[in-house]
């Protein structure tokens, strides 16, 4: 949980994730940095889903 003045795990993400994803819209198309950044942004995608599954998965 939270504390008051710092963000929880989940908000981190979200902006992060929504930084890349407008860094992705604001490169040219066609461009050799969009085909390296869309698998990237796949990846952490993946990695934070596996990451929440562990998390909350009781042994």
């Amino acid at each position: 949980m939270a504390t008051i003045g710092r963000p929880a795990p989940w908000q981190v993400w979200t902006v992060c994730g929504a930084l890349v994803i407008v860094a992705y819209y604001l490169l040219p198309a066609g461009g050799i940095e969009r085909g390296l950044l869309y698998p990237a942004l796949s990846a952490s995608c993946t990695l934070a889903i596996l990451a929440g599954i562990r998390r909350t998965t009781t042994a």
